[in-house]
């Protein structure tokens, strides 16, 4: 009995000893850590950020949507030949622009293209082997661009016309090269203009053929129950459209 309270008295001495040393220990730590955090471990700890003196930038910066002007050219930026455009339509404006009364009978055709400078301020260029002595022309027109009324006329004079650089019409046999006198156009714009049409001509052929597949498909599967009888082919056809409902 008496070594059994001697074994407890000195179990419990150790443990009052352990107690005492990890209090110890655990004063020695706290002596040593910061005040401002005194619960993280040393390899978390962070020192106090320094006051700032500017404001705080992230890097990104949202700006308000665009308006007015701005926000159209953003949405239609430049392209690249507008520059060549606008030259070349400012070099057709004066003939697209101008319509034109005209009224000729057996005029000689010097006297016609006097006439149109005079008037509508438009100019020409004869290349010298034209002969105009000898073309008369008789030509009628209201309200007709300048340049469709000169076409039709020097057609008339079995003669063929280049726009030059300055935007005059220049005046040529049939069988002249028109090369040294015409408006030089960069290839990249020629190419612009040549695709712009051929997609124009193909989305015009694409509503014909859309037109052809639907009128296929409205007399798909229809009967004729009338008799046609002996005629010309357009009686005929006009029986026919009658009877089916069809436009021809």
């Amino acid at each position: 009995m008496k070594r059994n309270r001697v074994l407890a008295g000195v179990a419990v001495l150790m443990v009052a000893l352990l107690v005492a040393g990890l209090l110890v220990r655990e004063r020695g730590a706290a002596a040593r850590r910061p005040s401002g955090n005194p619960g993280a471990p040393a390899e978390f700890r962070t020192a106090k950020a320094p006051a700032r003196d500017f404001p705080r930038r992230t890097g990104y910066t949202i700006l308000p949507p665009a308006e007015g002007p701005a926000a159209a050219a953003q949405e239609n930026p430049p392209h690249p030949l507008d520059a060549e455009i606008a030259a070349r339509e400012a070099r057709w404006k004066p003939w697209r622009g101008t319509r034109v009364d005209l009224n000729f009978t057996d005029m000689p055709l010097a006297e016609v293209l006097a006439d149109l400078e005079r008037r509508y301020g438009l100019k020409f260029l004869v290349v010298p082997g034209v002969d105009l002595a000898r073309r008369q022309t008789t030509f009628k027109v209201m309200e007709l661009a300048a340049d469709q009324s000169i076409d039709l006329i020097f057609k008339m004079a079995d003669l063929k016309w280049v726009l030059g650089p300055d935007g005059t019409v220049v005046v040529l046999e049939k069988d002249m090269d028109a090369s040294p006198w015409a408006a030089k156009d960069s290839p990249e714009l020629t190419a612009m203009e040549t695709a712009l049409e051929d997609r124009t001509r193909n989305r015009r052929q694409d509503e014909k053929d859309d037109k052809a597949d639907a009128f296929l498909e409205s007399v798909r599967g229809r009967t004729l129950a009338k008799e046609i009888p002996p005629a010309g082919v357009y009686d005929s056809l006009d029986t026919l459209q009658e009877t089916v409902r069809l436009n021809m």
